[in-house]
């Protein structure tokens, strides 16, 4: 993991695929991904968001918003207990 790259506190497990994103990395792929498929202005603001993330608290908020769009878009998978 790089110097900007923070684990996400609560795994996000996309429906969509079923990707598992355990890192504010693993969430900038998914959102490029998304990107490619479909430009869309509000995947764009997260992905910026995403990308700027350079401290802890960066990476708690891009983290927060991505999970609301995520549950928006209704491709947030429940968590099941371990």
């Amino acid at each position: 993991m790089s110097e900007t790259d923070f684990r996400l506190e609560d795994e996000l497990t996309v429906d969509r695929g079923e990707r598992v994103l355990r890192s504010i990395e693993d969430a900038r792929t998914y959102v490029r991904d998304v990107l490619r498929e479909r430009p869309d202005p509000r995947w764009q603001a997260v992905f910026r968001r995403l990308d700027s993330v350079d401290s802890e608290s960066d990476a708690h908020e891009a983290a927060r918003a991505m999970r609301e769009l995520l549950e928006s878009e209704g491709l947030l998978r429940a968590q099941t207990a371990r």
